[in-house]
């Protein structure tokens, strides 16, 4: 399994909007990671969400205040969670940035929440796992 940073990985002369496209949409590719806690990422999970070729790797980490069953967010993005976990599942509720002083995150998310660093390591050697498993 290989794990691609886009900001890292590609040449800073490239567009990454173009070429995370072309990059995610290969066979090679199973699962793809979004960590939604900024406009930029909300921003890619639509692009991605909307590319018939990603979709179905695509596996969305979002914080408590965002998540379609535990948050208390009713905005368009909070919906669009809910029709990608409706369809394709894939909505994970993770840990966000901590407040100096305070135990969980900003918006109340307890301690014994994973990170996102967890939930990636967990659910990528789990599906390493089965592929070994199930590839003849």
């Amino acid at each position: 399994m290989v794990a691609v940073i886009p900001e890292d990985d590609f040449p800073a002369d490239i567009a990454l909007s173009l070429a995370e496209r072309t990059l995610l949409s290969m066979e090679g590719i199973d699962l793809i990671f979004v960590n939604v806690q900024s406009w930029g990422s909300a921003a890619e999970f639509a692009e991605l969400s909307g590319n018939d070729k990603v979709v179905r790797k695509l596996r969305v980490l979002v914080t408590r205040k965002y998540h379609p069953f535990y948050g208390s967010s009713k905005g368009y993005l909070t919906d669009a969670y809910l029709t990608h976990d409706a369809v394709f599942g894939h909505v994970y509720m993770c840990r966000g940035k901590t407040e100096e002083g305070r135990g969980g995150d900003a918006d109340g998310t307890p301690d014994w929440m994973p990170s996102p660093d967890e939930i990636i390591l967990r659910i990528s050697a789990r599906y390493r796992q089965w592929k070994a498993l199930n590839s003849g």
